[in-house]
C-alpha cells in the first residue's frame, strides 16, 4: 500500500513547478522552487541553476537558495569550457558531468579551492536543453562528500533539467510574442497580423493580403461572404455577441475564437474590432484586426496537459482532482445531495513492477486507465496504482453495483507482450456528509478505507468507518516509534533453539527480533516487521540483527560452546540489496565469525520473485562458506522442481503440515512424501512447530534430521540460551 516515497515526491513536484508555469509566476520564482524540490527529495544535497549568455558564452544569473552566497558571487559570469568545472564544463560538452570528487579531478582545476572553501566535495551538472538541442543554461547537484551518483538520481536530475527548460523556453515564447506586440504598437495602435473591413451585417468588405499569406484565402475569396461562417461553431455565439456589442455602443470590442484556414483546419485567433466613422458621423463598417495566437494557444495547452494531466496514462491527475473535488462539494453542499469517492487500489502491483521493471509497470498502468475509462468517463489518477473516481448525487445501491462492476472489470486478464496477467483491485469508498465535509477529509477517509480493503488479497470494497481511522493512528504511531528503535536501542534478540531429532542434542539455533519500545511497552514482530517492509526499515533493522547475531555466536564460540550454528532470517529487500554480498561479508570479517557457522534464511518468496537472480545470489553467499535453508517451504507456490535447481542446504518445512497430520491422514502422507523428497536431493530437513512428544516421534519414524518448536524451547534471551549450550540438552 505505501508507495515508493521518491516516486511520490516527484510527481507532487512536477505538478506544483507546472502549475506556476501556468499561473504565470516568475522565471526566477520557478526556478528556485525546481532547485528547493529537487532538495527536498535526495538528501543531503545543494542544487544550483546557472542560465547561459550566448553572447558573452559565460553562465550568469546563479539561482541557488541554499548555496553560499559568496560562492554564488564568485561562479557568477564563469566562462563555459573544456576544464569549467561541472557546469561550464557541461555546457561546453552538452552533456551530463559527474565530478564524484572535486578535490582530484581536473576539470575543478581553477575552481577547486574556492568549492572546498565551502565545503563542496562533489558536483553533477546536466545541460538545460531546448526543444532544438540549444543549451540554455545548467542544473547542478552538490554534495558536501565525495561520492558517486546513482542511477536514480541521476534520472531525478534529467526530469528536474527538463522542467527547467520547459520553464525558460516559456518564458522565452511570451518574452518574444511582448516584443512582437510592442513592434505592432509602434505601427499603429490594435494593428495585429490581419486586417480586414466588415459592413453591419458582418459581411466582408475588404481583406489585408496577410488572409492570403496565412490563412489561404484571396480577397475574392472572402469579399462579400458571411464573417461568422468562417467562425469555430463553438466560437460563433461569443463572436455575434461581440459584434452585436461593437454595433450597438460604437465602442470597441475584443474577442478570441477560431477561424477556418482555407485547408479546413482551425487557427487561434485574438481579435479587436473597432467602429469607422463616416464624415457625418455615421457608424456603417467597421475594421478589425487580429492575430495569429495559435503556437501561444498550443504551448498553454501543453502546459495546462503537463500541470493537470498525467502524462504517462493521459488521465486527470491529483491536482485537477482536487479542483473538480472541491466544485463537486460545493454543488453537493447546495443540492443537498450524496458524494461519493471510490478509491482504487491495484492489488500485487509493486512485486509486479520489482519483478518484470518499470517499464513494463507503466505499460500496465496505461491498460489499467484504459480498462477504467471504458466504466467511467471522469477517472484521476492520483499517483503510481492509485485511482480515484467520483460520483455526484449518488445512492448506495449505485455506489455498491458501481463498485461491482470495477471489481468483475478486473475478471478478464490484462494482455502484455507473452503475459496474461490476473489483477484484483481493493476500492475504499468515502461519502459526503457522512465521512467528511471537506476534500481533504474525503480523500483522507477513502484511502484509510482501502487500505482495509487490501487486506483481504482479493478484489473488495470497503466504506471507510471511523473505528479505522483509530487504527491508522495507531499504526501511525508505531512507525514513527520504529523510526527510532535503533538509535533508542529497543531491539534484542531471542534464540530458539534447533534440535538433532536422533540425538536431542542443540545443534543450532534461530535468532529472532524482539522490540521493547519505551512508550509502547514490547511490540509483537507481527505487528512491526510488515510495517518495516512497507517502509524499507527492515533494510537497516535487518542489517543490525545480522549483526548482532554473528557478534553472539562468536562470543559463544569464545567461551567453548560446541560448535553450533547460527540462522538469521533476510527480507526480499535486504536480499535484493545491490550490496548484500559486500555487507554479509564486512559483518562476518568485523566479528571474525567463521562463515561456516551462519546460516541465511530465505524465503520461497524470495526466490520465486527473480528467481535466476536469486540463484546467482545464493551461489555466492554459499562461495563465502555460508549455509542457506529454504524457509516456510510449503507456504507459498511450493514447487519440488525449484529445489533441483536452487543452490541451498536446508529446507524448512512449515508447521502447517506437521499441525495438519492430527487430523488428515492425507496430510501425513503429504509430509512423508516431502521429506523423503528432500533427503534424496542431498538436502537436510528441518520442521518447525514441534509442540507435542507425538509431534516429535512421528517426525522421528519419517527420519526428519532436525525439528525446532516450544516443544524444546520457546525463544529465549542469549543468557538464557547460553546455559542450553553449556548443558547441551533439552
Amino acid at each position: 500500500m505505501f508507495k515508493n516515497t521518491q516516486d511520490t515526491y516527484v510527481l507532487k513536484a512536477q505538478n506544483i513547478i507546472l502549475e506556476m508555469i501556468a499561473t504565470g509566476q516568475s522565471l526566477e520564482s520557478v526556478l528556485e522552487k525546481i532547485t528547493l524540490e529537487i532538495q527536498g527529495i535526495i538528501p543531503k544535497t545543494l542544487s544550483s541553476i546557472m542560465l547561459l549568455n550566448k553572447e558573452r558564452n559565460t553562465l550568469e544569473n546563479v539561482i541557488g537558495p541554499s548555496l553560499e552566497k559568496e560562492y554564488i558571487q564568485a561562479i557568477n559570469g564563469q566562462k563555459i569550457g573544456p576544464t569549467a568545472g561541472s557546469c561550464g564544463t557541461a555546457a561546453f560538452r552538452k552533456e551530463t558531468v559527474v565530478v564524484e570528487d572535486i578535490e582530484t579531478d581536473p576539470l575543478w582545476k581553477d575552481y577547486r579551492s574556492l568549492a572546498l572553501t565551502y565545503g563542496y566535495r562533489a558536483c553533477y551538472s546536466i545541460p538545460i536543453l531546448s526543444s532544438t538541442e540549444q543549451v540554455l543554461g545548467t542544473f547542478a547537484i552538490y554534495y558536501q562528500e565525495k561520492r558517486k551518483p546513482s542511477r536514480l538520481e541521476l534520472q531525478l536530475i534529467e526530469a528536474f533539467a527538463h522542467l527547467a527548460s520547459l520553464t525558460i523556453e516559456h518564458k522565452k515564447t511570451k518574452e518574444m510574442l511582448y516584443r512582437k506586440e510592442e513592434q505592432y504598437r509602434l505601427v499603429a495602435e490594435n494593428i495585429s497580423d490581419f486586417i480586414g473591413i466588415v459592413n453591419q451585417y458582418g459581411f466582408f468588405e475588404y481583406t489585408s493580403q496577410s488572409h492570403q499569406t496565412y490563412l489561404g484565402y484571396g480577397p475574392q475569396e472572402l469579399l462579400g461572404k458571411r464573417a461568422f461562417d468562417f467562425v469555430h461553431p463553438d466560437d460563433v455565439s461569443n463572436v455575434e455577441q461581440a459584434f452585436m456589442e461593437l454595433v450597438r455602443t460604437n465602442l470597441p470590442q475584443k474577442v478570441a475564437y477560431r477561424f477556418r484556414h482555407q485547408t479546413g483546419k482551425w487557427i487561434h485567433l485574438e481579435g479587436k474590432g473597432t467602429p469607422i466613422k463616416e464624415q457625418n458621423g455615421d457608424v456603417r463598417r467597421y475594421v478589425y484586426v487580429a492575430r495569429d495566437v495559435s503556437e501561444q494557444k498550443y504551448n498553454e495547452e501543453k502546459i495546462y496537459r503537463l500541470a493537470y494531466y498525467d502524462s504517462l496514462t493521459d488521465l486527470p491527475n491529483e491536482v485537477l482532482f482536487q479542483d473538480h473535488l472541491t466544485e463537486a462539494l460545493e454543488a453537493a453542499k447546495y443540492k443537498k445531495n450524496t458524494l461519493a469517492l471510490l478509491y482504487i487500489d491495484i492489488n500485487r502491483f509493486n512485486s509486479i513492477n520489482d519483478t518484470w521493471g518499470r517499464d513494463y509497470g507503466n505499460e500496465l498502468l496505461k491498460l489499467i486507465a484504459k480498462r477504467l475509462t471504458t466504466f467511467y468517463k471522469k477517472v484521476y489518477r492520483i499517483s503510481g496504482d492509485e485511482f480515484v473516481i467520483m460520483i455526484s448525487d449518488t445512492s448506495v445501491k449505485e455506489i455498491e453495483n458501481s463498485a461491482n462492476t470495477l471489481i468483475e472489470a478486473f475478471d478478464k486478464p490484462f494482455s502484455l507482450g507473452h503475459h496474461q496477467l490476473h489483477l484484483s483491485i481493493s476500492i475504499g469508498v468515502s461519502l459526503y456528509p457522512d465521512h467528511g465535509k471537506v476534500a481533504g477529509e474525503l480523500v483522507k477517509n477513502a484511502n484509510i478505507a482501502v487500505r482495509f480493503s487490501k487486506q483481504r488479497k482479493t478484489s473488495h470494497y470497503q466504506y471507510f468507518s471511523y473505528e479505522m481511522s483509530h487504527t491508522i493512528d495507531k499504526r501511525m504511531e508505531l512507525e514513527n516509534n520504529l523510526h527510532q528503535s535503533i538509535e533508542r536501542e529497543e531491539f534484542t534478540l531471542y534464540y530458539q533453539p534447533q534440535i538433532d531429532i536422533q540425538t536431542g542434542k542443540v545443534i543450532g539455533s534461530e535468532a529472532l527480533i524482539r522490540w521493547n519500545n519505551t512508550e509502547l511497552g514490547l511490540v509483537s514482530p507481527v505487528d512491526f516487521i510488515p510495517i518495516a517492509e512497507e517502509t524499507g526499515l527492515i533494510i537497516p533493522i535487518g542489517k543490525w540483527v545480522l549483526l548482532e547475531a554473528c557478534k553472539q555466536q562468536k562470543k559463544w564460540l569464545d567461551e567453548g560452546n560446541i560448535p553450533i550454528s547460527i540462522s538469521v532470517n533476510l527480507s526480499v529487500q535486504q536480499f535484493f540489496q545491490d550490496d548484500l554480498i559486500l555487507t554479509v561479508t564486512e559483518i562476518l570479517k568485523e566479528t571474525d565469525l567463521d562463515p561456516q557457522y551462519l546460516i541465511l534464511e530465505i524465503t520461497e518468496t524470495v526466490v520465486l520473485k527473480e528467481i535466476d537472480q536469486a540463484i546467482r545470489k545464493l551461489e555466492k553467499l554459499r562461495a563465502i562458506g555460508i549455509k542457506v535453508a529454504l524457509d516456510d517451504f510449503g507456504t507459498g507456490y511450493s514447487s519440488l522442481n525449484y529445489l533441483k535447481k536452487l543452490p541451498i542446504d536446508i529446507v524448512k518445512i512449515d508447521k502447517s503440515f506437521l499441525h495438519d497430520t492430527n487430523i488428515d491422514p492425507k496430510a501425513q502422507e503429504i509430509l512423508k512424501t516431502i521429506i523423503l523428497l528432500i533427503k534424496q536431493l542431498g538436502l537436510k530437513t528441518l520442521v518447525e512447530g514441534v509442540e507435542t512428544e507425538e509431534h516429535y516421534n512421528y517426525l522421528k519414524e519419517l527420519h526428519c534430521q532436525v525439528v525446532q518448536g516450544f516443544l524444546f524451547s520457546a525463544p529465549v534471551p542469549s543468557w538464557k540460551f547460553s546455559q542450553l549450550l553449556k548443558n547441551n540438552l533439552i
